[in-house]
């Protein structure tokens, strides 16, 4: 009806702008997760996401109108529509399954699951229980529909087990789909206050580490791929409060993950991806705190198989106009730094006014 919605008040049986009805809100908790994140014409989104593109489709990571976005946010929101299509403006994304073709979705299914047990891909694919079941119905499903971020009586499915205990045959072939995994997340804080002089200070310290165990690895064969990546995260903030009217807080964050790959022989190795941050930023007040002024400088760089890096400055003032009113205002420019060079790669200006009542 012309109106505009955020994502995440969106609800089952919605109407899209192009008619798509929707069939599910998926909500994930990326807390603990690396996702690379851009701004595609406006709209944040998932490097993994697909639009389109002159009517064809492709991987927002893959296209040359993305920009790499620094998202701070522990929640991201998908949709699953009847039309499998999320109109937004005058584009046109895929909604989260990407395909809706029943024979399709199998036949890259077998495709995959072969490539990672080194299989021979067999011509006649019988499908599972534990199959994916693409689209969403008034009806009860039963376990094996089930899914990761699926609401039952109010609570969401955080994890799944395929519950096989069996090698299965595919074709000619045995295979090991059977999954029994153990996540042990270990996370460490502490926080010391101290103080030098006039000047107060607070040292925050967070480690987190994410270990995959296959639980089944015992009774595995030698060239079983297991394809749970691990991570560790080290984040370090700094916040200072002055004897004069001004404010920091210096942040470093360092986050590795250890990503299993294995090639065409079938020989497995581990590609490290390294997320590192590192940002200052600082206030002063003026007046009597009738002039406020802010700024600070940020720098992101990932090392892995495409490596990036951003560098930021941004600053603002707020303004006492009358008791009550002020005006703000705010801009910020990011310079990018990959293996085409430097170039901008988002800036912006803003200026407002609000009353507090």
């Amino acid at each position: 009806n012309g109106t505009y919605k955020c994502i995440s008040n969106i609800d089952i049986e919605d109407i899209l702008e192009d008619g798509s009805c929707v069939k599910s809100v998926c909500e994930f908790d990326i807390t603990n997760a690396i996702v690379p994140i851009f701004d595609y014409q406006g709209i944040i989104v998932s490097g993994d996401h697909v639009v389109y593109e002159n009517d064809k489709p492709i991987r927002i990571a893959e296209s040359k109108l993305s920009k790499p976005y620094l998202y701070q946010k522990n929640k991201l929101y998908c949709l699953i529509t009847d039309t499998g299509k999320i109109p937004i403006n005058d584009l046109v994304f895929s909604d989260y399954l990407d395909s809706h073709n029943t024979e399709l979705n199998l036949d890259i299914q077998r495709i995959v699951e072969n490539k990672l047990n080194r299989g021979i891909h067999p011509k006649v694919y019988k499908p599972r229980n534990t199959d994916l079941i693409w689209g969403f119905s008034n009806k009860n499903h039963s376990l094996s529909e089930l899914k990761i971020g699926d609401t039952i009586s109010g609570k969401k499915i955080l994890g799944k087990n395929n519950s096989k205990t069996e090698l299965e045959r595919v074709g000619e072939e045995l295979q090991d789909l059977r999954e029994d995994s153990r996540t042990n997340n270990s996370f460490f804080s502490a926080t010391y206050p101290f103080v030098t002089g006039d000047v107060k200070h607070n040292l925050n310290l967070n480690i987190n580490s994410i270990v995959n165990q296959d639980q089944l690895a015992e009774d595995r064969k030698k060239d079983y791929f297991y394809p749970k990546s691990d991570s560790k995260t080290i984040s370090l903030a700094l916040s200072t409060i002055f004897s004069i009217p001004l404010r920091t807080v210096t942040n470093f964050s360092r986050t590795s993950i250890q990503v299993p790959v294995q090639d065409e022989l079938g020989d497995m190795s581990t590609n490290e991806l390294i997320w590192t941050s590192i940002s200052a930023n600082g206030n002063y007040a003026f007046w009597n705190n009738k002039l406020k002024v802010n700024g600070g400088l940020t720098y992101l760089s990932n090392k892995g198989t495409t490596p990036i890096s951003l560098y930021g400055f941004k600053s603002g003032a707020d303004i006492k106009v009358l008791k009550g009113m002020y005006a703000s205002f705010s801009g910020h420019i990011q310079m990018r730094d990959d293996n085409s060079g430097l170039s901008l790669n988002t800036s912006g200006f803003l200026f407002s006014f609000r009353y507090n009542f």
